[in-house]
């Protein structure tokens, strides 16, 4: 976490939290488990239990794609984005990935 950031944190607010309306984009389809609303879900508990307020609310970035590369083999990102680009699918049997899902990844591996 850079230095500025940590700066910005009050000590009653020091539990940082990295959320972006982008993550809902990656739908992998209704009956998955990975669906949108298990985001939506979560947050809502969280703003009814009052707990929204005493969090330091972090911005993600997305990483770049050749940071992805440090994890990912290049070839395993290209297809990736390409399959994303031509309208997503089930990329196994328990992978399913939307259009968005591509740059959902870069902005959650960005955190």
């Amino acid at each position: 976490m850079k230095k500025e950031l940590l700066k910005k944190m009050e000590p009653e607010t020091c539990t940082g939290f990295v959320y972006h309306p982008d993550y809902l984009k990656h739908d992998p389809g209704q009956l998955h488990p990975e669906k949108p609303e298990r985001l939506t879900a979560v947050v809502n508990a969280i703003k009814d239990s009052g707990l929204w307020e005493k969090l330091a609310h972090l911005k993600p970035s997305p990483a770049s794609v050749e940071q992805v590369a440090y994890v990912h083999d290049g070839h395993y990102i290209e297809a990736l984005r390409e399959f994303c680009a031509g309208g997503g699918g089930l990329m196994d049997p328990d992978t399913r990935v939307s259009p968005d899902s591509f740059d959902v990844a870069l902005l959650a591996a960005g955190v």
